[in-house]
């Protein structure tokens, strides 16, 4: 194996981990967010203004509309281009070093990080914004 294989292979380990805990980061962030919101929907749902908590629920649909969306996109994207590079690996002759790279995976998934900034960041800032008007609903109520 060439050296700069080897060192693609030592670059994408060393960012591996990185992006894999970001990655359950986010999934766990978003994941209690909507656990939360739905906990104070359930407690609020009589008592509430309704005007906060039609907003809530309307942020809240936007956010798990795009956290749902990022996941098909990542799921198709992925699925796309290691299709894409499967065939395009299977034309090089048996010699050539692109063949010996085994964490192709990893590089799919590093290049995917750079679509969070449309669909995974704006899904977390709405359900958050949807989990604090159900915050203030909470309050609203606990202080009548």
């Amino acid at each position: 194996m060439s050296d700069y294989i080897k060192n693609a292979e030592k670059y994408i380990q060393s960012i591996k981990e990185e992006f894999r805990l970001l990655n359950q980061y986010n999934k766990v962030i978003a994941t209690m967010g909507f656990a939360t919101f739905f906990a104070m929907a359930g407690f609020v749902k009589n008592d509430a203004n309704k005007t906060i908590f039609i907003w809530s629920i309307i942020f809240m649909s936007f956010a798990v509309t795009l956290f749902v969306a990022h996941e098909l996109f990542r799921m198709l994207y992925y699925s796309r281009y290691t299709s894409d590079k499967a065939s395009a690996i299977e034309k090089l002759p048996d010699g050539n070093p692109l063949k010996a790279v085994d964490a192709i995976r990893d590089v799919v998934l590093h290049r995917m990080e750079k679509w969070n900034k449309w669909f995974l960041y704006p899904s977390l800032v709405s359900g958050f914004v949807a989990v604090i008007l159900m915050f203030v609903n909470y309050f609203l109520i606990l202080i009548s």
